[in-house]
C-alpha cells in the first residue's frame, strides 16, 4: 500500500503550554508536551485479482461462453476514521473469450475497468455501480443489444491490508435476429486482497 498518512505527525502532534512568567526578567518559560505520534496508516491500497465470467446464452440454442479476466484494483481513501471511510477507486484490466460451446470460432473480449467511490465504515465499505446501455451487436450491426451491467464491491480494511469480493452481473437481449431474441445472463465473482 501506499499514499500518506492519514493524521499528521510531528509539530501537529506537539503541544506547547505557557506554564508562566519569569517575576524578574518577564521571559516566558514554556514547556512542550510532546504527543505520542500515531502510525501511519496508508491511504491508498493496490492489487491485482483474476477470475472467471461465465455466460449463458439462450435462444434457438443454448451454449456458454466462458471468459477470464486479468485486472488490477486501486482505492484512495480521502477520508478516514476509525467509524467511516470514503474515496475513489479504479479497476484496469482485460476480459478474454477462452471457451465457449456455442458455433463459431473463439472471438470477442476486450477491457475490463471502472472507476468508482467508495462508501461505509473500515468493516464494512464499498459500492454498487449500474450500467445500461443499447448498442448494435458486435456480430451483426443490423441487430440490436440491451444490455444491464452491475458491479459492486464488498470489503474490509483490517489495518494496512482490503480484503473483499467484487461481484459482476450482466444481462442482455439481443433482438431483431431471424432467430428470434436471444438472452444472454453472465456472472463473476472475484476475491480482493489489497495492500
Amino acid at each position: 500500500a501506499g499514499g500518506g498518512a492519514a493524521g499528521g505527525g510531528g509539530l501537529s502532534a506537539t503541544t506547547l503550554g505557557v506554564v508562566g512568567a519569569a517575576v524578574g526578567g518577564g521571559a516566558l518559560i514554556a514547556t512542550q508536551v510532546v504527543n505520542k505520534d500515531e502510525p501511519d496508516v496508508p491511504s491508498s491500497f493496490s492489487g491485482q485479482f483474476s477470475g472467471q465470467i461465465l455466460s449463458t446464452i439462450v435462444g434457438a440454442t443454448t451454449c456458454v461462453i466462458t471468459r477470464t479476466v486479468n485486472a488490477t484494483m486501486k482505492i484512495s481513501f480521502e477520508s478516514q476514521t476509525a467509524t467511516a471511510v470514503s474515496g475513489r477507486g479504479e479497476i484496469s484490466g482485460t476480459d478474454t473469450v477462452v471457451s465457449q460451446t456455442c458455433n463459431g470460432p473463439i472471438t470477442g473480449g476486450g477491457s475490463f475497468g471502472q472507476v468508482f467511490a467508495v462508501t461505509g465504515s473500515p468493516s464494512a465499505f464499498g459500492f454498487r455501480d449500474q450500467h445500461t446501455e443499447t448498442r448494435p451487436a458486435d456480430f451483426d450491426a443490423t441487430q440490436t443489444v440491451m444490455a444491464t451491467t452491475n458491479l459492486a464491491l464488498q470489503a474490509v480494511l483490517s489495518g494496512s491490508v482490503i480484503t473483499g469480493t467484487l461481484i459482476f452481473e450482466e444481462k442482455s437481449e439481443t433482438i431483431g435476429g431471424r432467430g428470434g431474441i436471444v438472452r444472454e445472463s453472465a456472472t463473476g465473482t472475484f476475491p480482493i486482497t489489497l495492500r
